[in-house]
């Protein structure tokens, strides 16, 4: 798009069109759809294919290796038949047209080499960065009659495009961000009507990335607070770098509230306490576990049972002793919450009045051992320690859970109401669940090649994870198609579900990819782009810019090495690691510093421009399938970290991250449009991970 967008942004009567959805018997989405007057109608297909993958060219019938569980394609026939369905689709002749097949990975010599003719049809690397406008001219075209100015208008009109013109010179990424920071307290101001309404019981909150979960749960707990000045609080969240964001929305919340009555907002940072002043309650801030600097949720449970809270390392020698075997990390803290179950469940004085819980995801059990008589035992730790909320339904408690199951980077499992609280007890509750559909965090792109990668949606073996139709729907998709296996189908998201502007405002794409021949050439490509960032976009080294390094912090001396070298001036990056550089396990930013995070500390926060590195380390896959699907959810969550553009880069190491790399741009491709859909082939992999959630009776689904 970025070489036609070039080439054609000086002609006038030009169009072009990324992914066009044509629907006829069955749907066609042409790569390429361009338009112009001069030219007529040019289908472009592009395949993103390396010389080598490509065994014979005979017409249109290419044989080819190593492409997607492929033998044989056929391009031309491809473009063709989505020329045909458009003309049909419209009922409008088309004057002339021509079709053509763009290799962007393949070029002149290689092609050559292999002794395959260069026709008009074939664009190589040099046509698409050089020339391009003259080499579709040499394409002879089907028809020779022009355009006159009716046809022109129909078409224009029938597509719904706007036209390549020359612009005002582009904003740069600061004043954008800027921007966005408006955009951004709109949001805030949107959800906060949402947070009035108080549940009476279990609440479960579902919600898509960039949703704004942890906005609504931090107003919801404000709003309660603010109208009971005497309950008692409790917010957990799990992600430790999550400690400043949570404390600081939810300061924020309540003092805008307060001010209307004019009232103060009392808090205590170490303590992490929010108050109004002259009132006996409070809002607490947890992480679920917790440290002995800052104990967490599970620490003051510890407390409350006069039982001295375990360590990381004892926690893990205990579940070995238990177990026999060792454990996943996500099962530790409801490996002691167990414990603390079994030492007393029954002597757990209520102390709350409510609890949010942020990430819930990540606060429940892979092995089905860790639970306590059929329950998941954080939560049920959770409802243990709750007050009733009418004395004659004892059972009712306030208990608001979010979760977004696509970024567990822990347990694979997603647990009915059932699951969580027993089979007894769960039939009496009368909670409400909520699906939140609209992102606002993410640009759609963005957004759409996280759930397409994450899923799996082109991976040559299948997809290892997804839902049905009808979830899709929830979260905002819409499924053009069946999802039967060897079925062609469609996954398109509206605008309406993903407001995010920075793709209305910027020129830059919102996703790159690159591939580097080893790691040292990949440090310095993200050396240069973080310096340009810095002095010609100025961005914020902190806060406007996060690095997700997937190699987490095993190469971080090399990284520092080559970020903060310092052979000429004005060449240093300065990094911070917050998970080497600083005593406070709740630091995840530092004036002055770029963070380079491991995906786990990333997880919860939010960068403008995300640099995503090591890919390659993704393709890894030693235990098993389940570590193939976490991966997926890794690249789900490092993508959704991005609120404006991402930057994805690996090395070519070997055929596994080729792979990845080569689907990676076929995503990328896809939503890098006007449209942003993407065509698919269902099938699913011998592990599939089912994500739909059953019907629960006591949790009824109501769609946000």
């Amino acid at each position: 798009m970025t070489a036609l967008q070039g080439a054609f942004s000086a002609r006038g009567d030009a169009e072009i069109h990324a992914q066009f959805p044509v629907r006829g018997e069955f749907l066609r989405v042409p790569d390429v759809l361009l338009v112009d007057r001069e030219l007529g109608f040019v289908v472009i297909e592009v395949k993103g294919i390396y010389a080598t993958q490509i065994e014979s060219v005979a017409g249109d019938c290419w044989r080819v290796r190593g492409y997607f569980d492929q033998t044989e394609i056929r391009p031309y026939q491809q473009a063709q038949s989505a020329l045909t369905l458009l003309t049909q689709a419209a009922g409008q002749r088309v004057p002339r047209h021509r079709v053509a097949v763009a290799l962007p990975y393949v070029s002149i010599r290689e092609w050559q080499d292999r002794g395959f003719r260069l026709s008009p049809e074939i664009l190589l690397r040099e046509h698409l960065a050089e020339g391009l406008v003259e080499r579709l001219r040499a394409i002879p075209p089907a028809a020779t009659a022009s355009w006159d100015d009716d046809q022109w208008r129909l078409w224009r009109d029938w597509l719904g495009g706007s036209r390549v013109e020359e612009t005002s010179p582009p904003e740069h990424k600061g004043s954008i961000i800027r921007r966005l920071d408006g955009y951004i307290a709109g949001r805030d101001r949107q959800l906060r009507g949402d947070a009035l309404e108080m549940p009476s019981g279990i609440f479960r909150l579902r919600g898509i990335a960039g949703s704004g979960k942890t906005t609504l749960l931090v107003q919801s707990a404000a709003w309660m607070l603010f109208n009971q000045p005497g309950a008692q609080i409790g917010f957990v969240y799990h992600s430790r770098s999550l400690f400043d964001l949570c404390f600081s929305l939810v300061c924020e919340s309540l003092e805008k509230l307060a001010s209307s009555r004019g009232a103060r907002v009392v808090s205590d940072v170490k303590t992490g306490t929010i108050a109004l002043d002259g009132c006996s309650g409070a809002i607490r801030i947890f992480n679920a576990w917790g440290s002995m600097e800052s104990p967490g949720f599970y620490g003051l449970m510890s407390a409350k049972l006069a039982r001295k809270p375990r360590s990381l390392n004892s926690a893990k020698d205990e579940y070995r002793r238990r177990f026999g075997r060792e454990s996943t990390g996500g099962d530790l803290l409801p490996f002691i919450c167990r414990e603390l179950l079994e030492h007393g469940a029954d002597r757990i004085a209520p102390c709350f009045d409510a609890l949010f819980i942020d990430e819930a995801q990540d606060l429940i059990s892979a092995d089905p051992a860790v639970s306590w008589e059929g329950r998941e035992p954080f939560f049920w730790l959770a409802y243990c320690a709750l007050r009733p909320v009418d004395v004659a339904r004892p059972e009712q408690r306030r208990l608001v859970f979010a979760y977004d199951e696509a970024q567990s980077l822990n347990t694979l499992r997603i647990p009915t109401a059932r699951q969580l609280f027993g089979d007894e007890l769960s039939a009496l509750f009368v909670g409400r669940s909520r699906v939140m559909r609209c992102s606002f965090r993410n640009p759609k792109p963005i957004l759409l090649a996280a759930h397409a990668l994450g899923v799996g949606l082109l991976r040559p073996g299948g997809a290892v994870q997804g839902l049905n139709a009808e979830e899709w729907k929830a979260i905002g998709y819409e499924i053009d198609g069946k999802l039967h296996p060897g079925q062609v189908a469609t996954l398109l998201r509206t605008d309406e579900n993903s407001p995010n502007p920075v793709p209305h405002w910027s020129r830059e794409e919102s996703i790159a990819m690159m591939t580097h021949p080893n790691e040292h050439a990949e440090l310095e490509a993200l050396r240069a782009a973080l310096l340009q960032d810095i002095r010609e976009h100025e961005l914020r080294p902190s806060r406007d810019i996060l690095v997700i390094d997937l190699h987490g912090t095993a190469r971080s001396t090399r990284v520092r090495k080559v970020l903060e070298a310092t052979d000429s001036p004005g060449t240093r990056v300065r990094c911070f690691y917050p998970a080497l550089d600083s005593a406070d396990r709740n630091e995840f930013w530092r004036t002055g510093a770029v963070t380079v995070s491991d995906i786990r500390r990333a997880k919860g926060n939010e960068a403008p421009m995300v640099y995503v590195i090591g890919l390659e380390a993704l393709t890894s896959h030693k235990k098993g399938w389940d570590e193939v699907i976490r991966a997926r959810n890794s690249l789900f969550v490092a993508l959704t970290r991005a609120q404006a553009w991402i930057s994805l880069s690996g090395v070519n190491r070997d055929a596994a991250s080729q792979s990845l790399f080569e689907e990676i741009r076929r995503v990328v491709g896809a939503v890098q449009s006007t449209s942003s859909a993407i065509q698919f082939e269902w099938r699913r992999d011998r592990g599939y991970r089912d994500l739909t959630h059953e019907t629960q009776a006591e949790l009824p689904l109501l769609v946000a």
